[in-house]
């Protein structure tokens, strides 16, 4: 999102916020009205503010897709005492065996295992391999969230070279 779409957001909430302003100092509207417009007002900023990182670049902690291409991936390994360390990976997303819509960013909490598939992942595409990744079931050939016992379990990723394309005979 480019600086003047953030500049036009935040003036445009800027002017909500004098409306309200203006509203609760000049009407004679009930006092607990005036509190719950403010509320609300106020909560609506967060909300917000929280949907605007989506369409930021931001990378998410959403569950990946089930098929995808490995573009990109950043880790930033833990440091003792200061951070917990995370895995950034750009991917785009598979149906079909093609790509569709727009690649997306995903954060993972440091993990040795994830480290070392998406460094291997990212040397392979380096070298001209492009990686195709899928998701492994955790439980079972039909794994749903709700059935798995620690919610914030990584997801089981498995990375493996695009195939050649077939050309046609002639």
């Amino acid at each position: 999102m480019n600086a003047n779409v953030i500049l036009t957001l935040s003036i445009g909430f800027a002017v909500l916020g004098f409306l309200l302003l203006c509203i609760c100092l000049f009407s004679p509207i009930n006092k607990k009205v005036k509190l719950l417009l403010v509320i609300f007002t106020s909560a609506a900023y967060f909300i917000s503010f929280d949907a605007l990182k989506m369409t930021q670049g931001w990378a998410t902690a959403d569950s990946i897709p089930p098929k995808f291409v490995l573009l990109a991936a950043v880790i930033e390994e833990p440091v003792k005492d200061k951070t917990k360390g995370e895995i950034f990976v750009w991917l785009q997303e598979l149906v079909d065996n093609k790509p569709q819509g727009e690649p997306r960013a995903f954060r993972f909490p440091y993990e040795k295992g994830l480290h070392s598939l998406f460094e291997d992942g990212m040397k392979k595409t380096r070298n001209g391999n492009s990686q195709i990744g899928s998701l492994e079931p955790l439980r079972g050939p039909k794994s749903n969230n709700w059935l798995r016992s620690g919610g914030d379990e990584p997801p089981k990723v498995k990375l493996g070279d695009l195939p050649a394309p077939q050309l046609p005979e002639k």
